[in-house]
């Protein structure tokens, strides 16, 4: 597939020429792009989910003036906050990288080499 016609005068640069090269290959991958753009949209509403649950208890918690379990509550809040944020930011990468393969694989290696706490 080619995305240059005729009407100009001169051809495409050699990494436009690299680009459209790869479409048939990138086009192989979408679905890859797609499942994992969507899985890590599931794992954001998945997160917030959580979220809303944690929250509900610090409510009633709160309401029942059970205040011994006010700080422990508190610290799963400040770590779902935390979760969000990252499965947010990874979600953000899938889609910055646009399905391309050195993207993907960059943000594999950067994920798997992270530091568990």
């Amino acid at each position: 597939m080619k995305l240059w016609g005729g009407r100009f005068e001169q051809g495409p640069s050699e990494v436009f020429e690299r680009y459209s090269n790869s479409l048939a290959f990138d086009r192989r991958l979408i679905d890859a792009d797609i499942l994992g753009s969507q899985v890590f949209a599931k794992a954001l509403e998945h997160e917030k989910k959580v979220s809303a649950a944690i929250n509900r208890l610090y409510e009633m918690a709160a309401a029942d003036k059970d205040y011994a379990s006010l700080p422990l509550l508190q610290w799963f809040i400040t770590e779902q906050v935390e979760e969000e944020a990252n499965v947010g930011r990874v979600l953000e990468r899938v889609r910055l990288g646009g399905g391309h393969p050195s993207a993907l694989l960059v943000l594999d290696r950067e994920l798997g080499a992270r530091k568990g706490d």
